[in-house]
Formats: C-alpha cells, sequence, structure tokens
C-alpha cells in the first residue's frame, strides 16, 4: 500500500479527526466527580466520544473502593440527562432541557468530509481519477472548517460550569487539526515548505 499521500500536514490531519471520532480513549466531553475523603474517596468520569454522540449513549467509570458499576436503568437516566428525552425527574421542570441534541450530531459530518480528504489524497497519490474534482473538495474542506470550528470550540469553550466539566482531549485535538487545516497554506509558508 502506497502512503506517500500522508505526506500532506492537511491529510494527516484530516486522518486525525477522522480516528478521534472512533478512539474511546479521547472524548469530547469529560465529566469527572470527587465524592468522600481519604479511604472512602469515589472518582466518576463521565465521558461522550464522537460516535457517543452520534449514538447518544455515554459511559461512566469509576475509582475508589465503594465505587459501583452503574446498572442499565443508571445508565439510561444519565444518556436522558445528555440527551433525551426528559427524564421523569425532570417532568415538572419547563426550562429543561438536553444538554447535547441534533447539532452534536452533525459532527458526523465532519468525520465524512474528513475521510473524503484523505480518500482523495490517496488516489491522487495512487494516480488514479479522485471521486471529487478540486471544486467539489473545496466544498467539503468549507464544511470541515466550518462545522468543525463551531462545534468544537463549543466543547472546547463553552460547555462546562465547574472545574470537572468540560472538553475532553478528543475535542482539543480536533479543534487544533481543524485550525491547522483551515490554516494550513499560511502555517507552511511560516515554516519555510
Amino acid at each position: 500500500m502506497n502512503f506517500d499521500f500522508l505526506k500532506a500536514p492537511s491529510t494527516i490531519a484530516a486522518l486525525l479527526l477522522v480516528l478521534i471520532y472512533f478512539l474511546p480513549m479521547a472524548p469530547y466531553y469529560k465529566h469527572v466527580q470527587e465524592d468522600g475523603k481519604d479511604d472512602n474517596k469515589i472518582t466518576t468520569t463521565q465521558t461522550i466520544t464522537g460516535l457517543g454522540m452520534l449514538t447518544g449513549s455515554a459511559k461512566e467509570t469509576g475509582e475508589g473502593k465503594n465505587y459501583k458499576e452503574q446498572t442499565g436503568e443508571e445508565t439510561k437516566k444519565m444518556n436522558e440527562g445528555y440527551f433525551g428525552p426528559k427524564p421523569e425527574s425532570q417532568k415538572d421542570n419547563d426550562h429543561w432541557k438536553a444538554q447535547f441534541g441534533i447539532f452534536d450530531k452533525l459532527s458526523i459530518l465532519i468525520v465524512i468530509a474528513a475521510g473524503l480528504l484523505v480518500f482523495v489524497a490517496y488516489q491522487k497519490s495512487a494516480n488514479q481519477s479522485p471521486v471529487l474534482d478540486d471544486d467539489k473538495m473545496g466544498w467539503a474542506k468549507i464544511i470541515l472548517i466550518g462545522l468543525g470550528l463551531m462545534m468544537f470550540s463549543r466543547y472546547c469553550f463553552f460547555i462546562g460550569s465547574d472545574d470537572g466539566t468540560g472538553a475532553g482531549l478528543g475535542a482539543w485535538i480536533s479543534l487544533l487539526a481543524v485550525v491547522f487545516i483551515a490554516m494550513e497554506a499560511r502555517i507552511m509558508k511560516l515554516m519555510g515548505k
């Protein structure tokens, strides 16, 4: 297999966007909560990956000798709290809304556009005729950059009301990859390449 297509930095950044979407260790959202002290301390971490945004599922892990795995009902309540529908505990609250919605599911469009960038770069390096011409690839890049900047800046800068809630590693790396793709020509010019 020919890996010459990975010589372009924007292709590597696009491949990184695709991989991070599916990696469980690179979440877009992370909430860490600590309860108790010393030997009774329990640390729970709730994470949502890119694929979790699409499917509407979060994952909880924990540490501490008194930590108990979530039951199916508790997992269902956690997912309702993040993605909806309105949980039973919030039936009387007219102002409640799910933290993540349809906009967060659009992250799949970023992955598709990034995958197209990688696939077309592969086709060009293998001297095949690309599935999309340069004009259509420009539109795919615009969709990737526009949605990526809106979405990942939302995760990185606007989510979180306390120290334990905020963007996960995947959101930060994805934001940097999108910024790199958007400014690749300028960055490469500064580096003298």
